[in-house]
């Protein structure tokens, strides 16, 4: 039985791969900052497994984003 943990490692790649897809092959220089390892979600999840304390500013960044990322009107 797979796990959530298994199906967001899963999600995970697949962006990876979608990004390096779309990016890698415009020959743009800008275009490597656009990849998984650059993204404002993988600075979070290594700083969350390196234990660094949040503050509320982090956190409250962290919402936004998420709302904004969310295409919902």
């Amino acid at each position: 039985m797979r796990s959530s943990i298994d199906d967001i490692s899963d999600i995970i790649e697949h962006m990876n791969r979608q990004l390096k897809k779309l990016y890698l092959t415009k020959g743009d220089a800008f275009t490597e900052k656009r990849l998984w390892k650059h993204t404002y979600v993988k600075h979070q999840m290594d700083r969350r497994q390196s234990h660094e304390h949040f503050r509320i500013q982090d956190h409250i960044q962290a919402m936004v984003y998420s709302m904004l990322s969310s295409g919902i009107p």
